[in-house]
């Protein structure tokens, strides 16, 4: 149980992987869309992992590619992960190639974040109206050739949850789905690429070049619809709509 200490609509900006030390990162579009969260009203952050690359093994040569050793990159990773309220973050590949030593787990353990290993089911509880559940990992396992999301897809007909969320990353391609069920339930399944732009590896295997690196959760506890989630590609539309839908809650409140 993740808890949202706020009443009323609340939003998640759910992101990709952000290989913050990476020469070919887009840090300026990570610098904004992390504002986005510290200057929206009810908008939380979410991570779907490979915060560092943290190459080890043969890898290790790969640093010699970069202009940031493991050392800065850490700094990097902690002063960033402390800039906004995260409600959740997922351990990548790269995270967990540090095994039990993975300092990430315990950045965000000092930082109060739910970290944890090989993905998580979250309820997220606000003090009235309904909660959501959001499965999230690194990988929903599965992938085909015609659309990012058959991973998350296939967990959300075959788990036998029907979770509200499905998310994760891994393979830096990005695209979204609206799943309704046979039972009636509706679920959102989103797939975020990286804010890594330049790839070597994504050029030479040749992976597609789908650019979804972060979104918008748009969530309504007090929505009697069949779903009270909305979800938006561009990470300054759904905060602008999330900034509206909580003037007119406020509003009507006060009335």
């Amino acid at each position: 149980t993740v808890k949202i200490k706020i009443d009323g609509p609340y939003g998640v900006r759910v992101q990709g992987d952000p290989h913050v030390a990476a020469p070919g990162t887009d840090w300026p579009l990570l610098e904004r869309h992390t504002a986005l969260i510290k200057r929206t009203d009810g908008l939380f952050g979410a991570n779907v992992g490979d915060i560092t690359n943290n190459w080890v093994g043969r890898l290790s040569r790969l640093y010699g590619e970069q202009n940031m050793g493991r050392k800065r990159a850490l700094i990097l990773a902690e002063g960033w992960l402390r800039e906004v309220k995260w409600l959740w973050i997922d351990p990548g590949n790269h995270d967990l190639w540090s095994g039990a030593d993975d300092p990430v787990r315990w950045i965000t353990r000092f930082a109060g974040i739910h970290y944890k290993w090989q993905g998580s089911r979250i309820s997220l509880s606000p003090p009235t109206g309904r909660k959501v559940i959001v499965n999230s990992r690194h990988d929903h396992p599965g992938h085909s050739q015609y659309h990012p999301t058959h991973g998350p897809l296939k967990a959300s007909i075959w788990d036998g949850w029907n979770d509200d969320i499905y998310t994760c990353g891994h393979i830096h391609s990005g695209g979204y789905m609206y799943h309704p069920h046979n039972n009636g339930k509706i679920s959102h399944i989103v797939r975020l690429s990286s804010y890594k732009v330049y790839d070597n590896h994504k050029d030479e295997r040749g992976f597609r070049d789908c650019a979804l690196p972060a979104g918008v959760l748009v969530i309504d506890p007090h929505s009697t619809a069949t779903s009270p989630v909305s979800f938006y590609a561009d990470p300054d539309q759904g905060a602008d709509v999330l900034t509206f839908m909580r003037k007119r809650f406020a509003g009507g409140r006060s009335a």
